[in-house]
């Protein structure tokens, strides 16, 4: 928060004469908590996979003690579901993380189907890095000369 108080929009912003606590919840918090989600929203997944031990050691019930059991129980059905369960808590947490992005900085925008540039995204390639569907389109050409499949067999190897 120190460090984006020092930025220059903040000082901008001050000598247009707004008041501190707008200066501060409006543009300085807003930019200041990005980073702070990122990190909320990762320690949130290894806190779902942290739950399995936790609930292990302690000997607490819960989903993972429940999930524990059903392994060693090969009861593969409530597996697969209890994976389910957390699989979509996770992804859940970050389609959370993203839609706070959005709210939080109106710069992020997400693009729209098969790769279009949204209004925010002008000026930034539709797909794959910096390099844009140029390389997407010579990679392509390149996979169709050449074949995926075990390399050809050679007479002289290392291990002979």
């Amino acid at each position: 928060m120190l460090e984006v108080l020092r930025e220059d929009y903040i000082r901008t912003a001050w000598a247009k004469g707004q008041r501190e606590r707008f200066v501060v919840w409006r543009h300085a918090f807003k930019n200041a908590s990005l980073p702070v989600i990122t990190v909320i929203g990762i320690e949130f997944a290894f806190l779902i996979g942290g739950l399995v031990v936790t609930e292990t050691v302690f000997n607490l019930p819960g989903v993972a003690r429940y999930l524990v059991d059903a392994i060693q129980g090969r009861d593969y059905p409530i597996v697969q579901n209890l994976a389910m369960l957390i699989a979509v808590v996770v992804v859940f947490a970050n389609l959370t993380v993203d839609l706070l992005y959005t709210w939080l900085d109106p710069r992020i925008k997400y693009g729209g189907r098969d790769g279009q540039r949204s209004e925010g995204n002008r000026d930034r390639p539709a797909r794959l890095g910096a390099r844009g569907p140029a390389l997407g389109a010579a990679l392509w050409e390149f996979m169709k000369k050449k074949p995926l499949g075990p390399p050809a067999a050679s007479s002289s190897s290392c291990w002979s």
